[in-house]
């Protein structure tokens, strides 16, 4: 069975190749992929194509195509990676590509000074997006996960891109439950919501200060609350399933397969 509007991210797949991780996903029911941008360019974006149609799979989102917004390196570098992503969603069909901040921990970068350069960059860029119909998405994460960003709630996420045309927010339940208000966030704050990444965490290593996934529907996250939520809000997009677990590659394609049941179970299917 394939699963509508299910999606999984490639970099949780891990097959032996790029062929390997489509072929696994179109075997797993999802409709979708999110695509790791240098894996496209290593493979090719024609091949890549190719190997889409062969397969049934649309691109949901594009990650891994440029890097964090705070990064060192020169502003005209940074112009030219966000050119690319853009190319590339715009080669493959893709309506995003996958935006991070990065850390501001012991850079003594202050969290004010953070949101200012945020703020600049994400002025400077979205016109290249809107260009190519294309939206940058910046991903808020849990604040156990500081090293990869200094963004938790989707109110700042949206705050820092400044809901401007050609950029919007990447949702990952798995960073955002625990947000006293993300569910009015949710509501008040759909239009800026580009992506859902759908996963589900263990609340014992929680406890252990550890981040581990499980199943949908096995662990903390109130899955039917939120993505009811979400619906009733009208999203309509992509649940990218991002459960990175570790099994043998022989058990990944059931697990991602269970994964796309239960969540075409929450959406009523």
């Amino acid at each position: 069975m394939r699963v509508p509007r299910y999606s999984i991210c490639q970099a949780v797949v891990r097959g032996h190749d790029f062929a390997t991780d489509v072929a696994w996903t179109a075997a797993a029911g999802a409709t979708g992929i999110c695509l790791a941008g240098d894996a496209v360019e290593a493979h090719g974006v024609e091949a890549t194509k190719a190997l889409l149609a062969e397969h049934g799979l649309a691109v949901s989102s594009i990650e891994r195509a440029v890097g964090s917004v705070l990064a060192d390196d020169p502003i005209e570098v940074q112009e030219q990676q966000v050119a690319r992503a853009v190319e590339l969603c715009v080669a493959l069909g893709a309506p995003a590509v996958l935006i991070t901040t990065g850390p501001i921990d012991g850079s003594g970068t202050s969290a004010v000074e953070a949101d200012r350069q945020c703020r600049a960059w994400f002025e400077r860029m979205a016109p290249i997006a809107v260009a190519g119909g294309v939206r940058l998405m910046l991903e808020p994460v849990h604040p156990l996960l500081r090293w990869v960003s200094y963004v938790h709630t989707l109110r700042h996420a949206v705050d820092l891109t400044g809901a401007a045309p050609g950029t919007g927010v990447l949702v990952d339940v798995g960073h955002l439950w625990w947000d006293r208000d993300v569910l009015d966030d949710i509501a008040t704050l759909a239009d800026q919501i580009v992506s859902v990444q759908i996963d589900d965490v263990d609340p014992v290593t929680l406890r252990e200060f550890r981040y581990t996934r499980l199943q949908l529907g096995d662990g903390a996250i109130p899955l039917p609350t939120l993505v009811g939520a979400l619906e009733a809000a009208g999203y309509t997009g992509w649940y990218e399933n991002e459960n990175g677990m570790r099994m043998k590659r022989e058990d990944r394609i059931e697990f991602f397969r269970e994964g796309g049941r239960r969540l075409a179970e929450l959406l009523g299917g």
